[in-house]
């Protein structure tokens, strides 16, 4: 993972106004749903899926 990339989108988002974060958010939550309900296609779709997968599995 990288670190500092995430850290500088971090820094971009929250100096968006808060209109553009609303609009951010939605984007963003619109392309997850695509992903979720549509097959994936590419192997960077396929790996949000699993990394999302990972992160909600039971840790037992």
């Amino acid at each position: 993972m990288n670190v500092q990339l995430v850290n500088s989108l971090v820094e971009v988002v929250l100096n968006l106004s808060p209109e553009e974060q609303k609009l951010f958010q939605e984007k963003l939550s619109n392309k997850y749903l695509t992903l979720r309900t549509s097959k994936p296609k590419t192997s960077e779709e396929r790996l949000l899926l699993w990394q999302d997968w990972i992160d909600t599995a039971p840790k037992s």
